[in-house]
């Protein structure tokens, strides 16, 4: 689907940007159920202060009108719960039609997705780090809300495109956890692998 983009090895940045160009149907919203970024050695990094270092746009359904106190807010992506139906674990915001002031940049990126306003997550790393993989965790209440799950995704490292193409659809079950997410690799290095594995 649209353009490809070549998978460079252990990408070095600060500043990991998620570009959600589709979802697996939903006309509405997104979601997702965590994010994990590990380095080149495999180690999972951790986000000390999420509040300050994770941002999304539109930030989360408490932009809709009756909307305020609803916890399904983005920093769910990042509790260490990454495997669950709990939609209280999970994070979801509105997918809206293009309006004629936003970029369309991003969205003609998928032939697929023109028409849509991308939805955008930010991670400051407040270092730079080599990434041996991303791991996104789809969102996952039901086999039916899992249609709320990102489709096509791009990942750009301090502006950089690292990544562009399609991730699993969850499964809306807890039975497989690989059956609820994606792993994007950067590395092949087999003890960076096995340190993976772990997690």
């Amino acid at each position: 689907f649209g353009k490809t983009a070549i998978i460079p090895q252990t990408p070095r940045g600060r500043l990991l940007r998620m570009t959600i160009l589709s979802t697996w149907g939903d006309p509405h919203y997104v979601g997702l159920a965590g994010l994990e970024i590990f380095d080149d050695m495999g180690e999972m990094l951790v986000i000390d202060d999420i509040a300050a270092q994770v941002r999304a746009s539109p930030a989360d359904i408490n932009v809709l009108e009756g909307y305020g106190k609803d916890p399904r807010t983005v920093d769910k992506i990042f509790d260490e719960v990454p495997h669950t139906c709990d939609d209280l674990h999970q994070w979801l915001t509105p997918f809206d039609p293009i309006g004629q002031d936003t970029p369309t940049d991003a969205a003609q990126d998928l032939e697929c997705c023109v028409g849509r306003v991308p939805v955008v997550i930010e991670v400051d790393m407040r270092r730079e780090v080599q990434l041996g993989m991303v791991r996104v965790w789809n969102y996952n209440k039901s086999r039916t809300h899992s249609t709320r799950g990102a489709r096509h995704i791009r990942l750009d490292l301090d502006g950089t495109p690292i990544f562009r193409g399609e991730v699993r659809r969850a499964a809306g079950t807890l039975s497989d956890p690989e059956a609820c997410s994606e792993p994007v690799l950067f590395t092949l290095d087999e003890e960076a692998l096995s340190a993976m594995e772990a997690y």
